[in-house]
């Protein structure tokens, strides 16, 4: 059996309480289309708690928390149309993981979003209907790569 060393293994509980965080999120952002803002403040406190426990480097762990600041920004910019549940769903993840894999989650998540936006449009063309006012919720294109991210 393969021994881990302590900083792995913290390293590894933080992802997989990150796994757990995304699909509760992922999961209320599908039937709600919001994130509890209880759910929100309890995962906050759990991932300043991985921080301080777990042996984080606190200027990796700011640059990574940054990537929600820019979904803050862009749901500003964009009058809501990316949500703020979104924004702090990625300050929550940069807690969690290294700024490199945050910024992997927010570009995969992008990318599957933007291809099923593509194709939703493709078929709204076709068939003739609009799809202009349609929100989707965007933390389940994140689940592929949080995946990947949790386990690699």
């Amino acid at each position: 059996m393969l021994l881990l060393c302590q900083k792995e293994r913290k390293s590894a509980v933080k992802k997989i309480i990150f796994l757990i965080i995304l699909c509760v999120a992922a999961f209320q952002d599908i039937k709600s289309r919001c994130l509890d803002g209880r759910f929100l403040t309890a995962c906050t406190c759990v991932g300043i708690a991985a921080c301080l426990f777990g042996g984080g480097v606190w200027p990796d762990t700011l640059f990574s928390a940054a990537v929600g600041l820019l979904f803050l920004a862009a749901g500003k910019l964009t009058s809501g149309g990316i949500g703020v549940g979104d924004g702090w769903f990625f300050i929550i993840t940069g807690l969690f993981l290294e700024s490199r894999e945050n910024v992997m989650l927010a570009g995969s998540g992008l990318t599957l979003c933007f291809l099923f936006c593509l194709m939703l449009f493709a078929g709204s063309f076709r068939s003739g209907k609009s799809v202009r006012k349609r929100k989707l919720p965007f933390l389940p294109f994140l689940l592929p790569g949080g995946i990947w991210i949790a386990f690699h």
